[in-house]
């Protein structure tokens, strides 16, 4: 609830509100202000990576049980208990869930 308040003690809250004798910059990336939105959305070295992650992976667990419900594999009653195996096929189908495959490509993609 203190996030939603914006009453967390950000590096931006202790500099404006505090008056201490801090940078109001964020922590991790250095780049903005310190706030909850910045570091729920644009941080590059937080949200940018474990919280699209998390989101990323709520998205993809809803479409992968409507796959497996489709073309007949075992799923959960629930989206939120589904547990997504890394490979399950048929000789039609094959759905792949967090499977670390490589893609070629005429550019160097690094992940983070």
């Amino acid at each position: 609830m203190a996030a939603e308040d914006q009453a967390l003690s950000t590096n931006n809250v202790k500099a404006t509100i505090d008056k201490r004798s801090i940078s109001p910059m964020c922590r991790l990336c250095g780049e903005r202000e310190e706030t909850i939105s910045h570091i729920k959305a644009e941080c590059t070295m937080y949200a940018q990576k474990q919280c699209c992650l998390w989101r990323h992976d709520k998205v993809a667990l809803v479409i992968h049980r409507k796959l497996c419900e489709r073309y007949g594999f075992d799923k959960s009653q629930k989206w939120y208990d589904h547990r997504p195996q890394p490979i399950v096929e048929s000789e039609e189908t094959k759905i792949l869930w967090d499977f670390n495959y490589k893609i070629q490509t005429d550019q160097r993609i690094d992940q983070f």
